[in-house]
């Protein structure tokens, strides 16, 4: 234990509920997401949003049922999530490189996505 309560392994790595890196060795607690968003007819998209980067971040995303993978796969795609904070494998054994992996700018990126986000914003989509 840290002092801030913060379990680590030996590597440094976080263990349960932890684990959002903002840089190596400082790790930041994560509050939990329902997930009910991913199937709720009556969700937002915002609540949609949250949950899938949720389940990206976590990796739950890759070992759920298939449309939940492709979501997130395209979510990610179209600029509106990020990859997680750590590679993580899917279900079938892929590997899925986190956000620190990719080169800054290209799909999966948080630069990517900022990109995007200015991209519909000029042409007037949310």
């Amino acid at each position: 234990m840290t002092d801030d309560g913060v379990r680590q392994g030996t590597a440094g790595t976080p263990h349960g509920p932890y684990g959002q890196q903002g840089d190596p060795g400082r790790y930041v607690k994560r509050k939990a997401v329902s997930l009910d968003a991913l199937w709720r007819e009556d969700a937002t998209f915002a609540e949609v949003k949250r949950a899938y980067q949720y389940a990206i971040n976590t990796g739950q995303a890759w070992l759920m049922e298939g449309h939940v993978g492709r979501t997130a796969m395209r979510l990610i795609e179209d600029g509106y999530c990020t990859l997680g904070h750590e590679g993580r494998y899917d279900f079938y054994g892929s590997y899925v490189p986190s956000r620190f992996e990719v080169v800054p700018g290209l799909m999966g990126s948080t630069s990517y996505v900022r990109r995007m986000a200015d991209e519909r914003r000029g042409r007037g989509e949310s």
